[in-house]
């Protein structure tokens, strides 16, 4: 029995969720783009896996992992004398993780259906955590940061990563540019738009605020809190009509757009979709927040 297993008995539980992400319309579409979403993430990837520390023989634990990133790349990163142990509060997703790690031959991954505040292990199982684009999802942020630190062993690293602010972020702004002049307008501060919402509401812009994660992780009890923003390259592994199907396909926004007006809506969308066309591909920069605490 390895160090990464011995106390680490599992149980079930979902704990507080989103609904939204255990419903399966997102965990669907996000697992059928889920290759897209590999290459596009991959600077945000690299940058988890790089915050929280992880290193080869590592047992890690990746929190809101939807269809396997970054625990995919976190299994190349410990190797086979490591361990990582990916969850998700949805089926679809977990079997998605599956699916990948066994189509990608990496056989050290293992998938829970789990919500984060349910974690199903003793304290001090693992050396490291990852959390993807996830953290800003957590219904109670406090009790989610406090589980994550309560199962790393002491002086073991949580890594997390969230979008930065809105207003400078291309992949949000090339569909959302386009498309919100065909939108109903939202009531005031509701998040209607796909993107923004309420202060501290869960939402992709919750920690968009510098400091604002680094706070919470400290107020969790995490010590050596780090935080930066940085900017990043995306690239999007196809024609820019392959992001929009992907983008409609999200965020069902067509049925919100009058009939009269969906081939306008189509063609203005692509067209700033092309802004950022480059070949085969669509190339945009987005800022992210990249924190790290320790146990």
């Amino acid at each position: 029995m390895s160090k990464s297993e011995q106390g680490c008995d599992q149980v079930s539980g979902h704990g507080e969720v989103l609904a939204e992400w255990i419903e399966p319309h997102l965990p669907t579409v996000f697992t059928r783009w889920h290759r897209y979403h590999e290459r596009l993430q991959r600077a945000s990837s690299a940058a988890v896996i790089a915050a929280a520390g992880v290193r080869p023989g590592d047992a890690v634990l990746d929190i809101g992992s939807g269809a396997g990133i970054p625990a995919l790349e976190v299994a190349r990163v410990v190797g086979p004398e490591g361990r990582v142990v990916a969850t998700d509060p949805s089926p679809i997703f977990v079997a998605a993780v599956l699916e990948h790690a066994r189509q990608a031959g990496l056989g050290n991954v293992e998938a829970i259906e789990t919500g984060v505040t349910d974690l199903p292990f003793d304290g001090g199982c693992f050396d490291a955590a990852t959390c993807h684009m996830g953290v800003m999802f957590f219904p109670d942020v406090r009790a989610g940061l406090g589980r994550i630190r309560r199962v790393l062993r002491p002086g073991g690293r949580a890594g997390f990563v969230v979008w930065g602010p809105e207003d400078e972020n291309a992949f949000f702004g090339s569909f959302w540019d386009g498309a919100r002049p065909y939108l109903p307008a939202p009531p005031p501060g509701s998040g209607d738009d796909g993107v923004v919402g309420a202060a501290d509401a869960p939402g992709p812009m919750r920690f968009a605020a510098p400091g604002s994660l680094s706070a919470a992780l400290t107020l969790a009890g995490f010590g050596d809190v780090r935080e930066e923003t940085r900017v990043v390259e995306m690239v999007w592994p196809g024609p820019v009509e392959t992001l929009f199907e992907q983008w409609t396909e999200i965020s069902r926004i067509e049925s919100r757009v009058a009939l009269e007006r969906r081939s306008e809506f189509r063609r203005n969308v692509l067209a700033s979709l092309r802004r950022y066309a480059d070949g085969e591909t669509v190339r945009v920069s987005a800022p992210i927040v990249v924190a790290s605490g320790a146990a």
